[in-house]
């Protein structure tokens, strides 16, 4: 197919150059999962392929998902611009929906030892923060001989019995005791994940980051993936979601749907938070929620829609 003049032109952002380049439309293929989408290349940016689809939408794709060819492709298209150092990549997306979201600990897991329901394991939770925790919880994940989860179950800690009593102190490490209660005839080893953690000054871990989802029409809340806790498939979603209502909220429920290059849903998952007693969200703020399916491996970028949402009061709200 004929094309068009090549143009490139120099950006700047940031101080730094990023190659840019304006092309026909072509066909793209992913190497894990064989899908093509057809778009026409406009830049690389943070080591990613920028394409626009022909109906406009604009993906950021990771080179390394990349056919040979459409890796050469992008290569020849550019090979007159200087190619920025790049960051070390965490597979996110542009706006950050998969970037690794860290706690303030690390996990450890011990193998299952014993047989039967003499089996057990354990999770070695450290504080790698600079405060004090009074408690946290933890997604205690039971895998199966292909690192798929067979179950997972939450676990809430407070009281750290062998440190202080009440706080597990900076450096120091606290082990969850895994029975065969929960495992399963199939379950190979343990994983856990911490989604809350509770500091002695009275903050928290997720906090909201300084820019909270933008306003969606007359929706209380607004909603946007920011990243996912842990990796592959035992990765959770981080979901900031923030009351743009006038009442405070008790509850909230919403889904994720995982977008491939080509905009096509890939998997989706749907996760909710509620607290009957106290208020989740006070109107005008926020609250990063942990929770749901991980993203599927061509899965480039996600987007999160509010299902419903319980005020204080007793009413509700959904689209």
């Amino acid at each position: 197919m004929r094309h068009r003049r090549l143009l490139i032109t120099f950006l700047i952002l940031s101080s730094a150059p990023i190659k840019t380049a304006v092309l026909d439309a072509r066909t793209w293929t992913e190497v894990g999962t064989g899908r093509s989408f057809e778009g026409a290349f406009i830049k690389i940016e943070d080591g990613k392929a920028v394409v626009r689809r022909k109906d406009g939408k604009v993906f950021s794709v990771p080179l390394a998902r990349l056919s040979g060819p459409d890796q050469t492709f992008i290569k020849t298209a550019t090979k007159d611009v200087t190619e920025p150092p790049q960051a070390k990549t965490t597979g996110a997306t542009s706006d950050g929906a998969f970037a690794q979201y860290a706690p303030p600990v690390m996990v450890k897991a011990t193998a299952i030892k014993g047989k039967g329901k003499d089996r057990n394991a354990g999770l070695e939770v450290k504080n790698i923060g600079t405060k004090s925790i009074t408690s946290f919880v933890a997604q205690v994940q039971y895998l199966n001989a292909d690192g798929g989860i067979g179950k997972d179950i939450p676990h809430t800690q407070s009281g750290f019995f062998g440190q202080s009593k009440t706080k597990l102190s900076r450096a120091k490490t606290y082990t969850i005791e895994v029975t065969s209660f929960f495992m399963q005839d199939d379950t190979a080893s343990i994983n856990g994940v911490v989604t809350s953690v509770d500091f002695d000054d009275r903050t928290n871990w997720p906090a909201m980051p300084d820019t909270p989802p933008s306003k969606n029409g007359d929706n209380p809340v607004s909603a946007k993936m920011i990243g996912v806790v842990g990796s592959g498939k035992t990765s959770i979603p981080a979901v900031a979601c923030f009351n743009y209502g006038s009442k405070p909220i008790k509850g909230v429920q919403y889904r994720i749907e995982y977008l491939d290059a080509a905009g096509e849903v890939v998997n989706r998952t749907n996760y909710g938070h509620s607290n009957a007693e106290k208020p989740i969200m006070e109107k005008g703020k926020g609250k990063v929620m942990i929770g749901g399916e991980s993203p599927a491996e061509e899965a480039v970028t996600a987007q999160v829609t509010i299902r419903s949402v319980t005020f204080m009061d007793g009413s509700r709200w959904s689209p």
